[in-house]
């Protein structure tokens, strides 16, 4: 049964995803000559597992902007991967208050039967959302999400 790993992020002020459920990644560091090299490094950082040991990578999927203007200027380029065999997400308490699995077929089951409200500059607007049991997953991890099942078929 395939899994995909989210992360609900640490409450940080001034962070705009804060405390929001998650895909594990980050920015880039100076020493980060690829996108992919971003996100492994990345993933290994937050949830401590590189999949460059005995995983594998999947694929990339198109870059994503957010569409609210009160979020910062950002570009997310995902890529999937399939986690070594026996994984344990270990995270980092800065970044991460905590990783978990959920299953592609509840995914699929539930699809986007949550939603969630939120105050954009055009007042009150309702986003589609996965439930699950630590809280909708929304935003643009939903659009992500949404395609890669999708594509997944």
């Amino acid at each position: 049964m395939a899994e995909i790993l989210f992360i609900k992020r640490a409450e940080r002020d001034g962070d705009p995803w804060s405390g929001h459920l998650a895909f594990p990644g980050g920015r880039a560091d100076r020493g980060d000559a690829t996108l992919l090299g971003i996100a492994t490094r990345e993933a290994a950082e937050e949830v401590g597992i590189d999949v460059r040991e005995g995983g594998r990578i999947i694929g990339r999927l198109p870059t994503f902007h957010p569409v609210s203007a009160r979020i910062p200027t950002v570009t997310v380029t995902p890529f999937v991967a399939a986690a070594p065999r026996g994984a344990v997400a270990r995270v980092q308490p800065e970044e991460v208050q905590e990783a978990f699995w959920v299953s592609m077929s509840t995914l699929r089951s539930s699809g986007r039967s949550a939603s969630v409200t939120w105050e954009t500059r055009d007042g009150l607007r309702q986003f589609p959302a996965f439930p699950s049991s630590r809280g909708p997953i929304w935003g643009i991890t939903e659009r992500i999400l949404s395609q890669f099942l999708e594509i997944a078929g």
